[in-house]
């Protein structure tokens, strides 16, 4: 991402979807935040996180899965899992606008 991605926006939303366990952002070895997979993709909000996205340090890491007896997940996300593999399936950065009326 460009070191100036915050210019002219109130936020920036990093969407991931994936197939796995986990997913987890994290930026020199340490866990930002992370996310279980339920089906739909994980969606979280880049701008508590400004210094890490502007020195370029994001690392985003899919959990194969480990046991998937012990998970309980509704129909809908058991339609979406394929074999206990990780996959990245698409990264997306959307950005949030904000308008001040007088």
């Amino acid at each position: 991402m460009p070191v100036d991605a915050f210019a002219g926006v109130s936020d920036l939303f990093l969407k991931v979807e994936y197939q796995g366990d986990i997913a987890r952002l994290t930026s020199a070895g340490h866990l930002l935040a992370d996310d279980f997979y339920n089906g739909t993709p994980w969606c979280t909000g880049l701008k508590r996180f400004r210094r890490q996205v502007e020195s370029g340090s994001l690392g985003i890491t899919i959990v194969p899965w480990r046991d998937r007896s012990k998970v309980v997940l509704d129909d809908f996300a058991l339609n979406t899992v394929g074999d206990n593999s990780a996959h990245l399936l698409k990264v997306t950065v959307l950005p949030e606008y904000q308008l001040t009326i007088p």
